[in-house]
């Protein structure tokens, strides 16, 4: 979320917004943006209001909803793309018939502002396709205008060092995202990393949602403390969580205290 925080502010900066992050009762950052004498503040809840629409949203997995859930805004498609090595090699979901030709152009053609943000580590805005303003893969450029895309946003999705894939919502028209737009999609963009994380550790959706409430820095935490478990016990990677939280409820402990336990070595979990 810190890498989408720090896009936001030069988003802002050329859009000519300015992007206050405020920090209240240990809560996570949320935006104060004035523009035209008009000040947008984002609730400190909203996050949670965005993963409580994502409960009621239809899709038949978490990533699925969050690309329903994007174009419900100003948004005619999104997709979810995965990564592996140094290459976007699947769809995790897509939904809108621009949101599947943009996850195609990606995968076919191998360049794009999704392959752009995954490399730098951070957001990449391409809000004036049509104008020929390609950043670097002008393929890409002409084969998005000949499917009526005019504006795509890229955002990484990364959890510390691990980049796991990229979420890019395309719109048919050129121009900028609203400073509101802007922030809820950072939130969705941390939200399709959470996801993508939980997917590869097979959790149901139902216990899913749960861990998407817990911070950014508690996930990784986990993960890294599933990922030592499973070297411990030789165990799965879906085991190895269970493990853990078999190990938080016979202790009356969170899964959080146990992965932080995990982590700096205070405890095992050899059999």
């Amino acid at each position: 979320m810190q890498a989408s925080v720090m896009a936001l502010h030069r988003h802002a900066r050329t859009q000519g917004l300015v992007f206050v992050s405020l920090m209240q009762g240990g809560e996570r950052p949320r935006a104060v943006v004035n523009t035209d004498r008009r000040t947008v503040i984002v609730q400190p809840d909203r996050r949670r209001q965005l993963l409580s629409n994502l409960t009621q949203t239809p899709g038949d997995s978490l990533a699925d909803r969050i690309c329903h859930l994007c174009v419900a805004g100003d948004i005619d498609g999104a997709a979810i793309l995965l990564h592996s090595g140094d290459q976007l090699l699947g769809v995790a979901a897509s939904t809108g018939a621009l949101g599947d030709s943009l996850a195609d152009l990606e995968l076919t053609l191998g360049e794009g502002p999704g392959h752009q943000a995954v490399k730098i580590g951070t957001t990449v805005f391409a809000d004036q396709l049509l104008t020929g303003t390609s950043q670097g893969w002008p393929i890409f450029a002409t084969h998005a205008q000949q499917a009526g895309i005019a504006a795509v946003f890229a955002y990484p999705l990364q959890l510390g060092s691990m980049m796991l894939g990229v979420l890019e919502m395309a719109r048919g028209r050129a121009g900028s995202m609203s400073a509101m737009d802007l922030l809820d999609t950072a939130h969705l963009a941390s939200l399709a990393t959470s996801a993508l994380l939980l997917s590869q550790l097979n959790v149901n959706d139902q216990d899913a949602f749960d861990l998407l409430e817990l911070s950014e820095p508690t996930q990784l935490r986990i993960h890294q403390a599933t990922g030592m478990a499973a070297e411990q016990t030789g165990a799965s990677l879906t085991d190895s969580l269970a493990l853990l939280r078999a190990y938080a409820l016979v202790n009356a402990q969170s899964l959080s205290e146990v992965a932080q336990l995990v982590v700096t070595r205070k405890i095992r979990m050899d059999p």
